[in-house]
């Protein structure tokens, strides 16, 4: 099971679709390009540390005390 994937599904190709067109219209090292590059970074690395968290609660199990 895949816990963002409705992220990458909603934002993350969407965006990259943008950024294609974005790019191709005002080049790669435009702004606006740069900036929606910018924005899939920063949603691609929040998504990759939850995962990260969610895999170390379900191995470490820190709250389980019982």
């Amino acid at each position: 099971m895949r816990p963002l994937r409705s992220n990458r599904i909603l934002f993350l190709g969407p965006e990259a679709h943008r950024l294609n067109k974005v790019a191709a219209e005002h080049g790669p090292k435009s702004p606006q390009a740069q900036g929606r590059l910018r924005r899939i970074l920063l949603v691609a690395r929040i998504d990759v540390a939850l995962m990260f968290l969610i895999v170390f609660d379900m191995v470490a199990k820190p709250f389980n005390w019982g």
